[in-house]
């Protein structure tokens, strides 16, 4: 009894890694993360993404289940937009972002993490015009 003791997995976590490319070419920088479809579940993951790739080892994964993904890559470079401003607030100055909103703030795109699946997910996004 004691011999199997450690023998197989001791966590239901899933290891996820990728590709993200940005107008054809591997994003340079950025972050990933993977939010529970399920509200009641509080735990979510997230990566930073570099020349293209992202990798979240299984001692950081998820359980099996449908997660929201949320893409970011500030323009660090580029133009800045003002943020939270109001009347008597002049709000922040921030980068500009280069992923569309529909892969992050307004993201509909779900990925189901299974224990006998892969779990890879590579992403082609096209900049907004």
């Amino acid at each position: 009894m004691l011999a199997a003791a450690g023998c197989g997995p001791t966590t239901d976590r899933l290891p996820i890694a990728g590709q993200v490319r940005l107008d054809g070419a591997p994003l340079d920088s950025g972050t990933i993360r993977f939010t529970p479809e399920d509200r009641s579940v509080t735990l979510s993951a997230g990566a930073k993404i570099r020349e293209g790739s992202y990798d979240i080892p299984r001692e950081k994964g998820l359980p099996p289940g449908r997660y929201w993904l949320q893409i970011t890559s500030p323009d660090r470079s580029g133009e800045k937009v003002r943020v939270g401003a109001g009347p008597g607030n002049p709000g922040v100055l921030v980068a500009k972002e280069r992923i569309p909103e529909s892969f992050n703030l307004r993201s509909q795109h779900v990925v189901e993490l299974t224990p006998s699946g892969d779990n890879r997910f590579d992403f082609d996004i096209e900049s907004e015009p």
